[in-house]
């Protein structure tokens, strides 16, 4: 668990860069403005912060994790290229760090790079909505991967760019498991199209989907249907464990609401916006597009599993996280092209925040 001092850092730190940010992203006239010193600023200020993200629990794991690998304990629960990190740092927790959030920040630059994005907008996006989400897990680094290399697949043509494109979809599963899923949304994003039809039936198959999973899960829990002892104990632990702000009290379910509010408003905007695009017979950049299918498709996947009977559904909302990159990308390029209004933008962003100074407020208080 933070200190009281660290999870004060936190939110005093969340507040000054959003403050030094404010006016060069949220003040339409001025935003319009190239501004590479508040750029910079914004990659070091993102980066300070996934280093020293006291808040979330999974911030003192990792550094047990690093401490057992240091005493030759073996970790099984990770993946294995994790602990070579380890071993490449000297158990170094802050080098670890270093390398692991360090690479996904460079690799998210790099896509925000590639779709042509404004980086001191998306970078301050992703900072205000989505940054306790960036700094929490190490999934994050296999989202990076698979996302900078599906927007070199989008974007170039048949040839060695493509093809390395590929390559880095494909090794995101190595630096996590649920990396599987992104894969195959990928692919699917790739080849369906977006239009009212589509998703109509998309719409009708989640809640379908959800009924039907929820009965299943519930059979194969009732009769203990699966002999994977890892699956079991995953399963007992999400089924038990308060695997964040507790959504049983008031409080907790207004912060549940707003987070995920920020994602169900970003892709409902992105969407729309290419709805209209096509109705007027306007050329729709492939690369928004296919992100916006991804994002789509999770935060479908997500929702057809929210209502699963779990105290906690950490199945959902981490499922849900996987959205974050093309929902930065897409709703931050289309403000500034003016196809998402920024009032709209401006909802987001307020959403967003409010659910993170309201996480960051309740560890302060949960440390006094």
């Amino acid at each position: 668990m933070p200190t009281f001092l660290q999870s004060l850092y936190c939110l005093l730190y969340y507040l000054f860069v959003g403050l030094i940010g404010y006016n060069g992203n949220m003040n339409r006239r001025i935003r319009r403005e190239p501004n590479p010193n508040l750029t910079l600023f914004m990659i070091l200020a993102t980066f300070i912060y996934v280093l020293t993200y006291f808040i979330d629990t999974d911030y003192f794991h990792y550094e047990r994790i690093i401490d057992e690998l240091s005493q030759r304990i073996e970790v099984t629960h990770i993946e294995e290229i994790y602990t070579w990190i380890g071993q490449a740092v000297f158990y170094n927790y802050i080098l670890f760090r270093i390398v692991v959030w360090g690479s996904a920040l460079f690799l998210f630059c790099k896509t925000v790079k590639i779709s042509h994005t404004n980086l001191n907008h998306a970078l301050y996006t992703l900072f205000i909505i989505f940054i306790g989400i960036f700094a929490y897990a190490r999934a994050t680094l296999g989202m990076a991967f698979a996302y900078c290399g599906l927007a070199l697949i989008v974007q170039n043509p048949p040839g060695i760019k493509k093809i390395f494109g590929f390559g880095l979809l494909l090794c995101s599963i190595i630096f996590h498991n649920s990396m599987a899923l992104i894969i195959g949304v990928a692919i699917i994003s790739l080849i369906m199209p977006l239009n009212k039809k589509t998703l109509l039936i998309s719409l009708i198959g989640t809640v379908i989907g959800s009924v039907a999973i929820t009965g299943l899960f519930i059979s194969i829990l009732t009769d203990n249907q699966l002999g994977d002892a890892y699956v079991m104990s995953k399963l007992s632990t999400y089924t038990s464990g308060n695997m964040e702000d507790d959504p049983t009290t008031m409080l907790g379910k207004i912060r549940y609401f707003l987070a995920a509010a920020a994602y169900y408003l970003g892709v409902f905007f992105c969407i729309q916006s290419i709805f209209k695009l096509k109705a007027k017979g306007m050329k729709v950049s492939k690369l928004q597009e296919v992100f916006t299918k991804c994002a789509l498709l999770i935060i479908l996947i997500s929702t057809l599993l929210l209502f699963l009977p779990l105290g906690v559904n950490v199945f959902a909302y981490r499922i849900r996280y996987m959205a974050m990159i093309p929902i930065c990308i897409c709703l931050t390029s289309m403000t500034d092209k003016d196809l998402v209004s920024f009032k709209r933008y401006r909802l987001c962003m307020g959403v967003g925040a409010a659910a993170m100074l309201m996480a960051l407020l309740y560890n302060v208080k949960d440390t006094l």
